[in-house]
C-alpha cells in the first residue's frame, strides 16, 4: 500500500518562533505519511518567514 502524502500547514510569514515545534511536528508526522510540506520546519528562516514572494510561495507549495 502507498504511503499517504500530507501537507503540514502552519504560518510562514510570521511562524518563526514556533518553528522548533514544527519541526517535531513534521517528524512525528513522517511516521505515517510522506510530509509534502517539510520547509515549514526548516531553521533556515529567517526571523521574517521565507524571503520568497506570496506568488512563489504559493507555485512552490502547489507544487
Amino acid at each position: 500500500m502507498a504511503r499517504p502524502k500530507i501537507y503540514f500547514a502552519a504560518s510562514i510569514r510570521s511562524g518563526h518562533d514556533d518553528q522548533p515545534l514544527y519541526a517535531t511536528i513534521i517528524e512525528e508526522l513522517k511516521e505515517h505519511g510522506t510530509v509534502l510540506s517539510e520547509h515549514f520546519g526548516d531553521a533556515n528562516q529567517t526571523s521574517n518567514g521565507e524571503a520568497l514572494d506570496n506568488q512563489a510561495i504559493r507555485d512552490r507549495d502547489k507544487g
